[in-house]
């Protein structure tokens, strides 16, 4: 049995206009027995069928799955799945040149709360809600059959992440844009590196050619590669994580231009700080 959500009177009208998030403040009542991660029905102040999503105990009440009557169930979600690959596959992920990207995007891809990244052959997963938490088995099954070898999970915050099918290195070598990184997917940022970047990445390559480049707050070193291969007579990347430097390193060793990169380690502000009285 699928318990409902009542909104308030005219509350339903963002929802109708597509907006994915109904918020605590716009419910008038919920049935009792509803728990974090629960598939509910919305309906208006008048009993009609609004939508169906996630429920959640904050202000972000319920993350919109669908604003029809459809049973959403495995198969769904496996269905969502299919459809972001569909559509990388037009904007042409992965290539010979790139073979990391996002495959869901959370409500872009009419998933809110869902992040899964390819990393290669690893998918790695990363709920932003409770509904999705429990969804994970699902949809690791689902990310096996597309035919990733690997998949995991990865938490937000402080969680600790796991492996749900395959094996995994703290180490992923991936290709993007023909440069080489090697991926902390276990303890790196997010689900390892900012593959939304990618393109600004590319970029760089425009301006850094016979320049000395700063990067600062550099993680591991993506946009130092990118310059160095650009061109750049000199690349420093500038992190207060050792761990990071030590991968931006190997990175730059992988694409060949260890001669024009170093790394520092230190308080970015406080050497952005020192630096600006010079000028």
């Amino acid at each position: 049995m699928i318990r409902t959500v009542t909104l308030k009177s005219g509350r339903e009208a963002s929802i109708k206009r597509m907006h994915p998030w109904i918020f605590s403040g716009a419910i008038q009542k919920a049935d009792e027995g509803i728990i974090e991660g629960d598939l509910v029905h919305v309906l208006d102040a008048k009993g009609a069928f609004v939508a169906q999503g996630h429920f959640s105990s904050g202000s972000l009440a319920v993350k919109v799955l669908s604003l029809s009557e459809e049973t959403i169930d495995d198969h769904w979600f496996a269905q969502r799945l299919n459809e972001a690959k569909s559509l990388r596959e037009v904007l042409g992920f992965p290539d010979k040149h790139t073979n990391a990207y996002r495959l869901v995007h959370g409500e872009g891809d009419g998933l809110p709360g869902l992040i899964i990244d390819i990393y290669a052959d690893t998918a790695v997963i990363q709920p932003h809600s409770k509904g999705m938490e429990r969804l994970l088995q699902t949809l690791s099954i689902t990310l096996i059959e597309m035919g990733f070898k690997n998949t995991i999970h990865k938490p937000t915050g402080k969680g600790t992440t796991s492996v749900l099918v395959g094996a995994v290195s703290e180490r992923i070598q991936i290709r993007e844009n023909d440069m080489i990184f090697n991926v902390d997917v276990v303890n790196g940022q997010k689900t390892g590196f900012f593959l939304d970047q990618r393109e600004s990445r590319a970029l760089i390559g425009k301006y850094a050619r016979d320049k000395n480049v700063l990067y600062v707050f550099s993680y591991t070193g993506g946009f130092s590669i990118a310059a160095a291969l650009a061109g750049a007579k000199k690349v420093i990347s500038f992190d207060a994580s050792s761990k990071a430097l030590d991968i931006a390193m190997e990175n730059a060793a992988l694409n060949n231009c260890s001669e024009v990169h170093s790394v520092i380690k230190g308080d970015a502000v406080k050497y952005l700080e020192s630096l600006s009285e010079t000028f």
